[in-house]
């Protein structure tokens, strides 16, 4: 009989649980602070991101960690600001 993984799933676009930063990110800083698009206007580049994304325009900026050993796909998420490290869907899946 498998026991239940009482592991939280994480939010990804939430706030880290051990330091408290916001994982959220905003595509179009993203965009406006990469070279690539200096070329563009704040409207060129806001009508550009619209075309290539969708609502709510945002990113997580969650790091993916992958182990080839263990799991072909995400392993684990690792929080920019402090480190931490946080199973990750198919962790909790696989191992529940």
């Amino acid at each position: 009989m498998k026991k239940k993984n009482k592991q939280k799933k994480v939010n990804q676009y939430g706030k880290c649980p051990q330091c408290g930063e916001s994982w959220e990110g905003d595509i179009f800083d993203y965009m406006r602070d990469n070279k690539h698009f200096n070329h563009l206007s704040d409207f060129e580049l806001y009508e550009l991101m619209k075309k290539s994304y969708e609502a709510p325009y945002k990113w997580s900026r969650l790091i993916n960690i992958e182990y080839k050993d263990k799991y072909d796909g995400i392993w684990e998420y690792q929080c920019p600001d402090c480190k931490a490290t946080f199973p990750s869907d198919n962790q909790i899946r696989l191992t529940s």
